[in-house]
């Protein structure tokens, strides 16, 4: 899991060693029966100095098998990363865009991811199923906290990388979310960002594919 926690503005490594007394209180394990990071986000809490990271945590005995699995098939792991930072590059492809503040709004199938972007780093993580009628409601809602976490310093962006929708889907979902947000909303095809072609495969094998190959596109 990634979400975002509140620490004082240290050094990475001492955040690390801070977020151990944390833990705790927002993952179902203890630091020392996990595997945990955190990064920085360069957003700041509106009070009590604190700034806003993104941690990431799993239990030590899941990241034991994942090693034992990977020797065992004869493949040597380097590291082992959150999905959510692969669903950022995904959507971001090999040029990151940019900007100050960027929010992508991802619609997979049935599910909806909301990565927030400040800066270049992630600040903000959100994964959720939901179905049509909820699905604006989920992701507007994503938007509206990353932009408190924004302080509105930086003028936010918003992408919708779209997969596995019908074209009338994506542009009824474009035109609700800029009603609701009085935002712009540019809309990707993260095949393209990639600088790929579809893959030829009919829409439910495109589906079980697309986020995998994300993963191998590094």
């Amino acid at each position: 899991r990634v979400l975002p926690v509140e620490l004082p503005p240290l050094s990475r490594e001492d955040a690390k060693k801070a977020f151990a007394f944390e833990l705790s209180r927002h993952f179902p394990f203890e630091p020392q029966e996990a595997v945990y990071d955190v990064l920085p986000t360069g957003c700041s809490c509106p009070e009590g100095g604190l700034s806003v990271w993104m941690a990431a945590a799993m239990p030590l005995s899941l990241a034991q098998e994942a090693i034992e699995a990977s020797d065992a098939a004869g493949v040597r792991l380097k590291a082992i990363e959150p999905a959510a930072f692969a669903i950022r590059r995904y959507v971001e492809g090999a040029n990151p865009l940019a900007t100050p503040a960027r929010m992508h709004l991802l619609a997979h199938g049935e599910s909806a991811f909301a990565i927030g972007m400040n800066a270049g780093r992630m600040g903000y993580f959100r994964a959720a199923s939901a179905s049509w009628e909820s699905r604006v409601d989920s992701l507007a809602a994503s938007v509206r906290s990353f932009k408190k976490l924004l302080r509105e310093e930086s003028p936010l962006e918003l992408t919708l990388s779209v997969s596995s929708i019908e074209e009338q889907e994506v542009l009824a979902l474009k035109q609700a979310l800029e009603s609701v947000l009085n935002l712009r909303v540019e809309v990707r095809d993260p095949w393209r960002a990639w600088g790929l072609s579809d893959p030829g495969m009919g829409a439910a094998s495109k589906e079980d594919c697309e986020i995998p190959a994300a993963l191998a596109l590094r």
